[in-house]
């Protein structure tokens, strides 16, 4: 592969080098404490070459200026206007149409989310009230063992036993 080579520029010649060579290089120096070292740095560099150049300074070609005539933007013909706005008139229909569409939707679904928030309210209710009627039962099923006193207890129970049998043996005996 042949490797071009390219010939030494002119000190002038290197503000266009990148272009020419459609390169570009990324200044990588640290940045500036202040406007008077850059212009120590650049203005030096700058005004150096415009004393030494051999070539006098020329602005770049300007486009035609914004108020020259062929810059004045004429209004479209009437034809071309009443397109233009017919066609805006009818995105604008298109557009509403769909509006009106996506609202019906969103209505329907509100209904729908109204009956479903309904039904379950409803059940809601019914859980409720079969809660509080396990909770009376429960309390009343409480409130009658409290009502029948303290429950004797095993030993108590079986005392008694032994004294119910203790008297049937010794009546059974004596007759």
């Amino acid at each position: 592969m042949e490797e071009q080579h390219q010939p030494a520029l002119d000190p002038d010649d290197q503000a266009t080098a990148p272009l020419a060579n459609h390169r570009s290089s990324v200044d990588s120096s640290r940045p500036f404490r202040s406007v008077k070292e850059a212009v120590a740095i650049f203005g030096e560099r700058f005004l150096a070459g415009e004393i030494y150049s051999p070539k006098t300074f020329a602005f770049p070609k300007k486009e035609t200026p914004f108020f020259s005539p062929e810059h004045d933007r004429k209004p479209p013909p009437p034809s071309e206007e009443a397109a233009v706005l017919a066609d805006s008139v009818k995105k604008l229909k298109t557009e509403l149409e769909e509006t009106k569409a996506e609202l019906k939707l969103l209505k329907d679904r509100e209904s729908e989310t109204e009956v479903a928030l309904a039904s379950l309210n409803a059940e809601l209710h019914r859980n409720m009230s079969k809660m509080a009627r396990a909770e009376a039962a429960a309390a009343g099923a409480a409130k009658a063992v409290v009502g029948r006193g303290p429950s004797p207890s095993l030993a108590q129970v079986l005392s008694v036993e032994e004294e119910k049998i203790s008297q049937f043996w010794w009546y059974g005996r004596t007759s």
